[in-house]
């Protein structure tokens, strides 16, 4: 009998042992994994810097030239140049995506026609693209605007993070006009940056910025998430997978 006691109590003694390391498995796991605030401020940051080019990735992702046309959306946007050198493109492809794109990858790709299209072709005298933004009115009447907007941000590891973007989409961009130029107070930079775009002035990157949680269900439509999976590389947050 007293066997058969002693036999309980180290089995008993077994599993609360199990339990409490499994606990405290738990305990580091979620310590390890638990994002930093400076981590959630670069994963944001980062994010949010390449948020209004994604859907040239998303949208086009069987078109051979994406990463090319994303880098050069990005470049016209953020340097006010038109004119790229394929060093400049492949920079910024390698910088945000983990596919370690040569100036092969760029040869054998050429000028695919979705690129001729939007108004890129080779410019010998850099050495690489020029961008001639061109949209007639009608062209931007029936292109849908879609906005990618940073909404959580989730830590795997200390390598990879996740983060979620809400999708919206506004068919008609003189729906997003009116409910700046109807607004009180007016936003008046918002009403200029949005005419110019219905103008064909600037691309469409620079406005996305006016779609918002507030105002998508007026204007258009919420389309869920889309999840983008980034890892860290070489100092440098990079996408390995989009969805």
């Amino acid at each position: 009998m007293l066997e058969k006691l002693r036999s309980i109590d180290k089995k008993i003694l077994i599993g609360v042992a199990v339990v409490f390391l499994a606990i405290i498995g738990v305990f580091i796991y979620l310590l390890t994994n638990k994002i930093t605030n400076v981590e959630r401020i670069m994963v944001t940051d980062t994010s949010e810097s390449i948020a209004p080019f994604l859907n040239e990735v998303i949208a086009n992702k069987e078109e051979d030239g994406c990463y090319i046309t994303f880098a050069i959306d990005y470049l016209y946007a953020n340097t006010g140049r038109n004119q790229f050198s394929v060093d400049e493109v492949l920079e910024v492809i390698n910088k945000y995506f983990d596919i370690n794109f040569t100036r092969d990858d760029v040869t054998k790709i050429g000028l695919t026609s979705y690129m001729m299209n939007k108004g890129i072709k080779f410019d010998m005298s850099v050495g690489g693209f020029s961008y001639e933004y061109k949209r007639t009115r009608t062209d931007i009447a029936v292109t849908p605007l879609t906005s990618y907007q940073v909404s959580k941000v989730k830590k795997v590891n200390k390598n990879q993070f996740v983060v979620y973007f809400n999708k919206f989409v506004v068919d008609d961009p003189y729906k997003l006009l009116n409910i700046y130029t109807n607004a009180d107070p007016v936003d008046q930079d918002a009403v200029d940056n949005i005419t110019k775009y219905v103008k064909g002035e600037i691309i469409p990157a620079k406005i996305f910025g006016y779609i918002n949680e507030n105002n998508i269900n007026l204007i258009g439509k919420d389309e869920g998430k889309t999840k983008v999976t980034f890892v860290v590389k070489d100092n440098k947050l990079k996408i390995k997978k989009i969805g």
